[in-house]
């Protein structure tokens, strides 16, 4: 994904949504779309590009010749794609009357790449490449710089952490429903996410307690092998498997929300179902500790059956103790991470990126 932000003109706000590239006949090979729309917390008009290609020059020009009419003064792209190509579009001369400054996001996915394989060494040479045309980086947490940092190299540019946000109404509490489950799962169903680790911990946490059940919310290419593993395990009345739904919506179904990750970067759903108040069982991976902060003691290892199943087991006897913990986590999460304080500090960087660039 790249944002595209330049000063708005005086005149109200208003909400443009408009379409710079050809027909959807034209985007079976880069399949990007730019949306422009004016946010009154920042002052600044905003594009978004979001492509998915295997063409590695075409997406780019796409990006600026879409972006061109809006005259542009940042290009900010979020992941490995959308870096790429808001970093060489912003690079690419006549894009705006100024020197557009270009602003780079990395995101955890490809930084999970096992540094041994040729993927890993083919998409870090590129990234040191394309340092040379990032004006700044902004990380959305400690783990994602320090991963950054370890895996390419310090970055020599400006580069701030700005923690993610959540909107006043994303810390509404939730109530479980009546016939709420005990346990949740809410995510892709991929190994990396660790839903299998969490079927065989239901499996061996029902060995003691057989009336547990659980939900699991989600979809992957992974699916019908946790389905097997769910039959194998003859737990297909206790998980009932659903496809994705908005997380409060899954939240209001389940009572403890597992989140068994083996890798992270900083999960988006810790930070909704902490300002939900959701009690929460989830691994020591990635910026989940950040998220925990003082609470980050009672994360459990990732790929550990026998510990999750403990802290199930833990959670079930006591659940007075993990209500309290997530109260306490909502007002800790709902003191750092708004809108507000992530809208001013990205505008900060974006102040500074552009004065760089003059």
């Amino acid at each position: 994904m790249c944002g595209i932000f330049r000063p708005p003109k005086p005149q109200p706000a208003t909400r443009l949504e408009s379409s710079a590239i050809p027909a959807p006949a034209a985007r079976s090979k880069s399949n990007c779309s730019l949306r422009s729309s004016r946010r009154s917390h920042s002052g600044y008009s905003e594009s978004r590009c979001e492509g998915r290609s295997r063409l590695p020059i075409s997406p780019p020009r796409r990006v600026h010749k879409a972006a061109k009419p809006l005259g542009p003064n940042i290009l900010h792209g979020h992941g490995a794609k959308g870096g790429a190509y808001a970093r060489i579009a912003g690079s690419i001369p006549g894009l705006s009357g100024v020197r557009v400054a270009r602003i780079y996001t990395p995101h955890g996915g490809s930084m999970h790449y096992d540094p041994r394989s040729l993927r890993h060494r083919v998409y870090f040479a590129v990234e040191r490449m394309l340092e040379r045309l990032t004006d700044a980086f902004i990380f959305v947490s400690r783990y994602e710089a320090d991963a950054y940092a370890a895996k390419v190299h310090p970055p020599r540019q400006l580069a701030e952490i700005v923690l993610n946000g959540l909107r006043p109404e994303e810390f509404d509490l939730i109530a479980p429903q009546s016939n709420a489950r005990d346990f949740l799962y809410v995510g892709m169903l991929r190994d990396l996410k660790g839903p299998d680790v969490f079927i065989r911990a239901l499996a061996m946490l029902r060995e003691s307690s057989p009336d547990i059940l659980a939900h699991i919310y989600g979809a992957g290419d992974d699916a019908d092998r946790y389905h097997a593993l769910v039959a194998e395990l003859g737990l297909g009345r206790a998980i009932a498997f659903h496809d994705p739904v908005p997380a409060k919506e899954a939240f209001a179904t389940g009572r403890v929300l597992v989140i068994p990750s083996r890798a992270e970067s900083m999960p988006y759903i810790v930070l909704e179902a902490a300002a939900a108040g959701m009690p929460m069982i989830a691994t020591a991976v990635g910026g989940i500790p950040e998220v925990f902060g003082d609470q980050s003691a009672r994360l459990v290892p990732p790929g550990d059956v026998a510990v999750l199943t403990a802290a199930m087991a833990a959670a079930r006897s006591d659940a007075g103790k993990l209500t309290q913990d997530a109260a306490d986590l909502r007002q800790a999460v709902r003191s750092v991470h708004t809108v507000a304080a992530m809208a001013e500090a990205v505008e900060r960087v974006y102040r500074r990126a552009i004065g760089s660039r003059r």
